[in-house]
């Protein structure tokens, strides 16, 4: 699994597992998190969108019953 650092005042970096269909996100305050069932798709629009943190809680981090999560760390 390969993190993307990226441009945020959120978020750290981001990294999808193809085999479990999982999108990883570090928060900048050191928390890890595994994101259940976010396509490679879902994964491109948050990392390519305007702002990564805004993308990421609109399309995951705000529908926790479509993109179940744990804390990895």
């Amino acid at each position: 699994m390969d993190w993307k650092e990226v441009e945020s005042s959120n978020l750290a970096a981001v990294a999808h597992d193809a085999e479990k269909d999982e999108m990883h996100v570090k928060f900048k305050n050191g928390r890890v998190y595994a994101y259940k069932g976010v396509s490679e798709r879902v994964f491109s629009e948050v990392i390519g969108g305007a702002s990564v943190g805004r993308t990421f809680n609109h399309l995951v981090k705000s529908h926790p019953d479509r993109y179940p999560y744990r804390r990895t760390e």
